[in-house]
């Protein structure tokens, strides 16, 4: 008798939030002139069930489901820093924290974020927010 286990790939991505961030900036406009800059950034925080053979993460936020339009990028799982297009990224043993951009105006949005694990992309996990 020949009896086969077959165990489904855990998502390495345990759960995600999106938080957004205001900034308010003041800015000098002469003497008594001040006007003052609004602008929102979206954070994106991730628990990690497990970091193994994991490669890195492709964020995407749209203002459509599944869409893009706001940034489409790829982080490397071991290069941490800050980045000139004003996106970041940290981790902390299986919390990683993703900064990604400042922005004039956030519509309503859609996040998704993929995990590549072992060279294959992982299903997305999503959330969307206004």
């Amino acid at each position: 008798m020949l009896s086969f286990f077959a165990q489904a790939q855990t998502n390495a991505i345990h759960h995600m939030d999106v938080f957004i961030q205001t900034h308010f900036t003041q800015i000098n406009q002469g003497d008594t002139a001040i006007t003052t800059e609004v602008q929102k950034e979206p954070q994106m925080f991730i628990e990690l069930s497990d970091t193994n053979d994991i490669t890195s993460f492709t964020v995407k936020l749209g203002s459509t489901s599944g869409g893009n339009d706001i940034i489409d990028k790829t982080f490397t799982f071991n290069e941490e820093g800050e980045f000139q297009d004003g996106t970041s990224y940290s981790r902390d043993g299986i919390y990683v924290r993703l900064y990604l951009g400042k922005y004039a105006t956030l519509p309503n949005y859609y996040a998704q974020v993929r995990a590549t694990v072992g060279g294959s992309q992982q299903s997305a996990v999503t959330f969307s927010g206004q």
